[in-house]
């Protein structure tokens, strides 16, 4: 949830200042309320990595570094 909280301040003014740039948000579910309304060029796509994208899921571990 953290990531997401510092993540909507970012995408906003991105938005507001690009508006003619399309920004696209891959992201749980849970997400998709911080970003409805964000801004008119803010598209936001829902995963679930659980289930229907679990081996996109498991790919991605190996792009996280800690």
């Amino acid at each position: 949830m953290g990531d997401i909280a510092m993540t909507v301040p970012i995408v906003y003014s991105l938005a507001k200042q690009y508006p003619d740039v399309r920004i696209s948000v891959l992201s749980r579910p849970f997400a998709k309320p911080f970003f409805d309304d964000l801004a008119p060029n803010v598209e936001f796509m829902a995963a679930d990595l659980k289930e229907e994208y679990k081996r996109v899921s498991q790919d991605l571990t190996h792009f996280i570094v800690a």
